[in-house]
């Protein structure tokens, strides 16, 4: 397992809960081929891994900060802390090509950006996958609040679950697939549920041929 995270205290936390070989302090690492192990002080390859998370910065989008509404769109323009982050995010997908991700940040990212006009443009969640669809990615976004799994918070956020398909998988199997995924999604939104990453897991290894067949060792 690998993290990136560039806060110390939340460093630390990561490193007391998982069995971390790798910690990236800086998300623009993932641009390059080599990064810096904060954990054994040198510099090593960046693991391409089959399945890959990562939290877009919420802050520009978030509910607590005022400037909210001038933030629409800054991920489409690759500006502030959300834009930063999915630019490298996405040049590390496109790179490594995980079978299956997921990106989640706050729901507000789906709020479209309106000019001084009044005309509408698209939201930086559609943005976002426009941009992994266009690189070959089938997306799926959805929301789920904490309230489902026990938080006493409601705390909405908003997910991307991006899988990567063989070349070879004809329109009508992608479709079944995306339907699978819907299934799983619909089933896990009652109180109570499991979260649905790892029934979607287990989806994709149980039709690993969908896959390029590299997921199958993993069940």
């Amino acid at each position: 397992m690998f993290v990136a995270e560039n806060d110390p205290s939340r460093q630390n936390f990561l490193k007391e809960q998982f069995q971390i070989s790798l910690l990236i302090a800086d998300v623009e690492q993932f641009g390059n081929a080599r990064c810096w192990n904060e954990i054994t002080s040198a510099s090593q390859h960046i693991p391409w891994p089959s399945v890959f998370g990562a939290g877009i910065s919420c802050k520009p989008h978030s509910r607590e900060n005022n400037n909210r509404k001038k933030n629409k769109g800054c991920i489409a323009a690759g500006e502030l802390s959300a834009g930063h982050t999915f630019k490298y995010v996405f040049a590390f997908l496109k790179k490594a090509r995980p079978k299956i991700s997921f990106l989640e940040t706050v729901s507000d990212v789906e709020q479209e950006v309106e000019d001084e006009d009044g005309a509408i443009g698209e939201s930086d969640a559609q943005y976002m996958q426009r941009e992994l669809e266009g690189a070959g990615f089938e997306v799926i976004r959805t929301t789920f609040s904490a309230r489902l799994y026990g938080s006493p918070a409601e705390r909405v956020r908003w997910w991307l679950v991006v899988f990567d398909l063989a070349p070879s998988v004809t329109p009508d199997v992608r479709a079944s697939v995306r339907e699978q995924f819907f299934t799983i999604f619909d089933n896990i939104k009652i109180p109570s549920e499991a979260l649905p990453i790892e029934d979607m897991f287990l989806f994709a290894c149980g039709h690993d041929v969908y896959f390029g067949g590299s997921l199958g060792h993993m069940r």
